[in-house]
């Protein structure tokens, strides 16, 4: 039989002359459009199947996230206190600086000792770190994942900077002011989170990217000057702090922490 023929077996008279070779024709073209079928509900099953794995995936980092979210708070609060009662320290030693400079002899012994003990050592909790570490798992847009890597990181250092600090070392006051500013950095930072993590706001907080350098540092200068707003005499550490923030803003340095080169 001809491929004419074979292509000719939907005419009546074609079955007629050769009813089996028709009729398995049909049985494979109908076995063909059978697995067709089946293919493409395979397909179809797989897709589904995917899909559902997503949306199950989807689910369970959001409920992660949420529960992560839910304690942030906590280490929020425990940060900011550390950064707060350091700050403290540090403000107490450039205190007793200032009063040198102008002279004061009233217990002068004392700020001499005081001045040459090293600062107490401090940590950072290692559920604060924890806490911060299972939030940034969850978190999807990069300029919040920046945010925290920069808390972090800045929080590290400041923590080396601070328990390192000598106080035999030349020129104390500008590496104290120097240390001033990243304590305000961090509460920067840190402040930033609060909304968010108390689920008053969902909509990004990460301004390590957003912001440029000068309204940073205007933000880290302000910051700067609350922590010490409730001392004695605040004045005295507004000079310098201005004078440092305009040094960094003439010099296009960046408050964050940069890769080395």
């Amino acid at each position: 039989m001809s491929l004419t023929d074979r292509l000719q077996c939907a005419v009546p008279s074609a079955w007629t002359n050769d009813f089996s070779q028709c009729l398995y024709e049909w049985q494979s073209l109908e076995a063909g459009g059978v697995a067709l079928i089946a293919a493409i509900l395979s397909v179809w099953w797989i897709r589904r199947q995917i899909q559902q794995e997503k949306d199950h995936h989807a689910d369970e980092i959001q409920r992660r996230h949420n529960a992560a979210r839910l304690t942030l708070p906590l280490a929020l609060a425990a940060v900011h206190e550390l950064i707060a009662q350091s700050a403290g320290e540090i403000a107490a030693r450039l205190e007793a600086i200032y009063d040198r400079e102008r002279g004061k002899e009233k217990d002068s012994w004392i700020d001499e000792v005081f001045a040459a003990v090293p600062f107490p050592k401090i940590s950072a909790d290692s559920e604060v770190l924890r806490s911060f570490r299972d939030f940034v798992e969850t978190l999807r847009r990069p300029e919040d994942i920046r945010h925290i890597a920069e808390l972090v990181s800045s929080l590290q250092v400041y923590l080396a900077r601070y328990n390192d600090f000598d106080p035999a070392q030349v020129a104390q006051a500008l590496t104290l002011n120097s240390l001033m500013l990243d304590a305000a950095k961090i509460q920067l930072l840190v402040d930033k989170v609060y909304n968010y993590a108390r689920f008053v706001d969902d909509s990004s907080f990460g301004i390590v990217k957003k912001s440029n350098f000068e309204a940073a540092w205007d933000e880290i200068h302000g910051k700067a000057q609350s922590l010490v707003f409730f001392r004695q005499r605040p004045d005295d550490f507004f000079p310098a702090f201005r004078e440092s923030v305009d040094r960094h803003k003439a010099n296009h340095v960046s408050p964050w922490n940069e890769k080395f080169s």
